[in-house]
């Protein structure tokens, strides 16, 4: 049985404009969307190697055999990419860059609002990156070694 908060392929829409292309998921049952109603999650090219929008385009092309109600993210064969397979490639692929634990999915939730509230993005806007509607997102946010050693340097100076 396939859950009911899976992307399929006909939910995915690459959008081309002259400045921006971008990759739309509508995602039909968010666990941060209280209204029921499916949400469209839009995340922009960044022309790197890791570029999302070239990342989808591939994936596309190598399942455009599959039918559209097959798993947006799937092998060749059709068989969806479920957290548990994404953990393990993950730890495969990254096990000799990163020495300190594991890697997962939710890492990323982690990491991306860390390098942004370190870059200076304000409250509203880290909410809006990781699409929180409360205060959880401060939950996320890890401070570099350097950031927290600032911090306490400062702190001792308050009498």
């Amino acid at each position: 049985m396939i859950k009911k908060r899976i992307c399929f392929k006909k939910d995915i829409k690459v959008r081309h404009s002259n400045n921006a292309h971008s990759i739309q998921f509508k995602i039909k049952s968010a666990k941060t969307n209280k209204t029921g109603k499916p949400e469209i999650v839009e995340v922009f090219a960044t022309n790197t190697l890791l570029c999302p929008v070239k990342a989808i385009l591939k994936l596309s092309a190598l399942t455009s055999h599959l039918p559209l109600d097959s798993p947006a993210f799937c092998d060749s064969k059709g068989k969806a990419l479920t957290l548990n397979r994404l953990n393990r490639c993950l730890n495969m692929f990254l096990n000799s860059h990163f020495k300190h634990g594991k890697i997962s999915g939710h890492s990323f939730r982690a990491g991306l609002v860390s390098m942004f509230a370190k870059l200076g993005y304000d409250s509203f806007q880290l909410k809006q990156i990781g699409r929180w509607s409360s205060r959880a997102y401060k939950c996320y946010i890890k401070l570099g070694q350097t950031k927290r050693f600032q911090m306490a340097t400062v702190i001792s100076k308050v009498k």
